[in-house]
């Protein structure tokens, strides 16, 4: 049975917050804001962030994110020991940081697939169009539900995986196995190479 703690709140505040809660020892804030496309007018987003307290019990100033509350995990890729992390719009490698831009979230979607959430962004983890065809861009983009945004981690071997595109059924891939930081992602048919495996790990 799900167990929640709700404080209720004053009425000035009620009117952008929704509400607080304690969840398994951990407190969230719950409200809107216009994240939808557009923005603005009836457009509103319900939306989540952590809540933490100082010691003298005072809430700490919470920090609006883009991709909610997680679980995260970084992706390294194993031929470079680079992490996939955004620049803009693009997909990269990069080198290992505490960015939230290299932090991602694996949304459940029917038939197995996920969607890959970019943590600072709120963004999917998309093909190009819809590509099917090999070398298309790895990019992200507003998560919009579409097969080119879905994917399938696909175990490798006992400590990586790979990313399957549901539309195209290739890979993400790092063109050319580049060791270099900022190389543009890609799809390719899958090989099983090392520069399309995967070690994913939990953010903490």
């Amino acid at each position: 049975m799900l167990a929640l703690t709700v404080l209720p709140l004053t009425r000035a505040v009620s009117r952008q917050i929704s509400g607080l809660f304690q969840y398994q020892g951990q407190w969230y804030v719950a409200y809107h804001k216009n994240a939808l496309e557009g923005g603005g007018n009836h457009k509103r987003s319900v939306v989540m962030d952590r809540l933490f307290h100082n010691p003298d019990g005072t809430i700490r100033t919470v920090t609006q994110t883009a991709g909610g509350v997680g679980p995260f995990a970084t992706f390294t890729a194993q031929h470079s020991g680079l992490r996939l992390d955004t620049a803009g719009s693009a997909v990269q490698q990069a080198t290992p940081s505490a960015a939230e831009s290299q932090q991602w979230q694996l949304r459940a979607k029917p038939g197995g697939h996920v969607e890959v959430i970019n943590r600072a962004t709120g963004s999917c983890l998309d093909v190009s169009g819809g590509s099917a065809a090999n070398g298309a861009s790895v990019l992200q983009w507003r998560c919009h539900g579409g097969v080119n945004q879905q994917w399938t981690v696909r175990t490798v071997d006992a400590t990586t995986v790979s990313l399957v595109n549901r539309a195209s059924g290739k890979c993400l891939d790092v063109p050319s196995s580049s060791t270099a930081s900022g190389t543009k992602l890609i799809q390719w048919t899958c090989t099983g190479s090392t520069n399309q495996r995967w070690t994913s790990r939990p953010v903490n």
